[in-house]
């Protein structure tokens, strides 16, 4: 129990550090793009 809750939390990070990346991708290629 206790590591399945661990392991969401993890996957919980992992895919908002993702985001923040691929959303920091995106406006780098806007501003080069101008």
């Amino acid at each position: 129990m206790i590591t399945v809750d661990i392991n969401k939390t993890a996957v919980n990070a992992i895919s908002n550090n993702f985001r923040v990346v691929a959303t920091a991708i995106t406006y780098m290629r806007r501003v080069y793009t101008r």
